[in-house]
């Protein structure tokens, strides 16, 4: 009882003292560190967008430089020891700041109208695109005007062709690379070198042609197509260029798929297709990956091959958040892999310091990048103990087994990104060991069983042996159910027979009809649901069983219909019931053929996928002759009125459809008209 007086005693001592030290630490100031303005997201393996740790924090703001503020800044570059050019377009200027934000010097010209776009080499000159006055200049590094670029007069530059300079990137070799404001042709590229200045265009985009315009050519004539306006392609927005002298552009249109390219030195583009709204800047880190800024403020960044990693920042909607942008304009990396955004709205500068989760995530690049697999690995695996949701680890993981030779180890991990490629690579080699070491076994075995068949047919025709399994299939044959469901092996093989055997013969009923809809309705979502993983089209974890059963009961039902209705009306001889049978016993190819493809989706690759498509093929062609013959059997037609019929059910379904859903939309709208009134009337009643 006293030890226990001593520990209560204790108790109310130490609770005595924390209260009173969380007095006194109330009086301080917090030093608990505020969550970003913005959220950071990233791709899993279907391309989704899901969220993640913050990958960039911001840290500071630069606005006041020399005695003006920035106005309308459009572009903006580091050069040597990370010094920060600014074109302040609005001030008619060129500021140069030092790596800490310090004011250092300017550049102005007379012959300065508008400074849009600028670029540093290594060696300090300096090159601006000037778009109003039409010409590139090229400072030294004492910030003297040694040369400047107009309008080539070069043939091959294009009589009509316009040159206002807006952005530009020179290589290693003072080839000047320049993006001109409704010139389509490409890529501009100059040298002071050469005479004549204009070495050609380079990398132009291609021209996006619409379906409706792509059918006015097919029934156009070539009189017609002359009088067309001609779609010219979009010009690039922004360029950069890397160490290695590839050039990487943004182009701001919402109806291309290649808004990010990664040129080569013969104008091909080296990464997969991307989708990134209204692109504003683009920029190469120090590992080589790619960040694009769009001009609502948000950043995305990729990696050296087209990798999504993150997206994060976004607008500002007037609330002045750290982070967040009113108009990007330019990013830039410097030596210590902060990023600096330009605020062409703000008319500042925001730097962003990555977080140990990004470093963690760069570092891992590197090494692999260089090859070091063992040693990417660790962070990888680091990565996943932060987020054991960030698919791009796992892809890292899979990758650096798969250089191993650690194929088993690849294929999990691939399987734990959801990337089919790398899965199906890995599954190939696996496959590849397992048929040598087991080939003598399997071909062994079927020699034993094609044996055991030819033994047992030969004892069985000359002895009439049977088995106790064969006696309860000739039992179970001979009741009528069974005979029905046997018939759509005897359809399938003899369609016209068949249909014949529907209308006349009753060789078919309704519960046998109920019983092989549901094999197939099954059979669809087993296939779905089980395939192998490279040829599945669902997402894990994404089951809509529901759904799927009532959009085939009412597709199904509504072909049948309308077949019936279409049929009637165009004097065809079947009732529904028959044009229901010959429509179900139809699928009897699709019950068989999806069933081993089910089967070959779990043992095959990408490299054997013709195989699968080829099976699709004959399933769907055999389906839709047994219908198209069950047609025209069962109600008499020739070939031409049975064609006739498949379009009219067809624009008989199309106008249903459109029906359906004008009556949803309108109905919706009433709803939500009754609700709002509703509201209305509730609000003022208690006000």
């Amino acid at each position: 009882m006293r030890k226990i007086q001593n520990k209560n005693k204790q108790a109310i001592f130490i609770s005595l003292i924390l209260l009173i030290a969380s007095s006194i630490l109330g009086f301080f100031p917090s030093v608990a560190k505020a969550e970003t303005a913005y959220r950071t997201y990233t791709q899993d393996g279907y391309g989704n967008y899901v969220e993640t740790q913050t990958g960039y924090e911001p840290i500071r703001t630069i606005s006041y430089v020399g005695e003006l503020p920035l106005n309308r800044p459009t572009d903006m570059k580091l050069g040597p020891n990370d010094y920060i050019y600014i074109a302040d377009s609005g001030n008619q200027r060129i500021v140069i700041l030092n790596a800490e934000g310090e004011f250092e010097r300017e550049i102005k010209h007379e012959a300065f109208k508008y400074p849009t776009g600028l670029f540093v080499t290594e060696n300090g000159r300096l090159y601006i695109a000037d778009e109003s006055a039409g010409i590139v200049f090229v400072f030294d590094e004492k910030d003297e005007l040694v040369h400047q670029f107009e309008r080539p007069e070069a043939v091959s530059f294009g009589k009509n062709a316009t040159f206002s300079p807006t952005k530009l990137s020179v290589d290693n070799r003072e080839n000047v690379y320049v993006l001109s404001r409704g010139n389509n042709n490409g890529i501009i590229m100059l040298n002071a070198e050469t005479d004549g200045e204009f070495l050609g265009y380079f990398a132009p985009n291609i021209a996006q042609q619409s379906i409706l315009t792509e059918f006015r050519k097919l029934i156009f004539t070539e009189e017609q197509l002359d009088k067309m306006i001609g779609t010219a392609p979009t010009s690039a927005t922004n360029l950069t260029i890397d160490h290695r002298g590839l050039i990487y552009t943004v182009t701001a249109n919402e109806t291309i798929n290649d808004v990010l390219k990664k040129l080569n030195m013969g104008g091909a583009n080296l990464l997969n297709s991307n989708y990134i709204p209204f692109p504003a800047s683009v920029a190469v880190g120090n590992y080589d990956n790619i960040y694009v800024l769009t001009e609502n403020g948000y950043i995305f960044e990729y990696t050296s091959e087209g990798e999504f990693l993150f997206l994060f920042a976004g607008p500002d909607a007037g609330y002045q958040r750290s982070g967040l942008l009113g108009k990007g304009s330019a990013i830039a990396i410097n030596s210590a892999n902060q990023l600096l955004t330009l605020d062409e709205t703000k008319n500042e500068i925001q730097l962003f310091e990555p977080t140990e989760f990004t470093r963690t995530l760069h570092n891992a690049l590197e090494l692999y990048q260089d090859g070091d697999y063992e040693e990417s690995k660790v962070y990888w695996e680091e990565i996943l103990k932060m987020n054991a949701q960030f698919d791009f680890a796992n892809l890292g993981i899979g990758e650096a087994h798969y250089r191993e030779n650690e194929f088993n180890q690849a294929m999990a991990s691939f399987r734990q990104a959801k990337n089919i490629e790398g899965y199906s690579d890995s599954f190939w080699e696996i496959r590849n060991v397992w048929l040598k070491e087991n080939m003598t076994t399997i071909i062994g075995c079927l020699i034993l069983l094609f044996i055991v068949v030819k033994v047992w047919s030969y004892l069985r025709r000359k002895y009439g042996w049977k088995t106790p399994l064969g006696a309860l299939s000739q039992k179970v044959r001979q009741i009528k159910t069974f005979q029905e469901l046997g018939f759509v092996a005897y359809f399938a093989k003899h369609p016209i027979d068949g249909a014949y055997g529907i209308k006349h013969e009753q060789k078919t009923s309704n519960l046998s009809a109920i019983i092989i809809y549901i094999m197939a309705l099954v059979t669809f979502v087993i296939n779905k649901y089980y395939a192998g993983f490279i040829f599945r089209t669902v997402e894990d974890g994404e089951y809509t069983l529901i759904n799927d059963i009532l959009i085939i009961l009412v597709v199904s039902l509504f072909i049948s219909v309308a077949t019936y209705m279409i049929s009637t009306i165009t004097d065809g001889e079947a009732t529904f019931k028959e044009t229901m049978h010959g429509f179900v016993y139809s699928l009897g190819p699709y019950i068989l053929i999806q069933w081993l493809l089910l089967i070959l989706s779990n043992c095959l690759t990408l490299n054997e996928q013709f195989i699968i498509q080829f099976g699709y093929v004959i399933m769907m062609t055999w389906v839709i002759s047994l219908m198209l013959i069950a047609i025209t059997e069962l109600n008499g037609y020739r070939f031409k009125e049975t064609i006739r019929t498949v379009f009219l059910t067809a624009f008989a379904i199309f106008i249903a459809a459109i029906t359906i859903f004008i009556v949803y939309s309108l109905m919706n709208q009433l709803i939500s008209f009754i609700v709002s009134i509703f509201r209305e009337v509730v609000a003022r009643f208690e006000s």
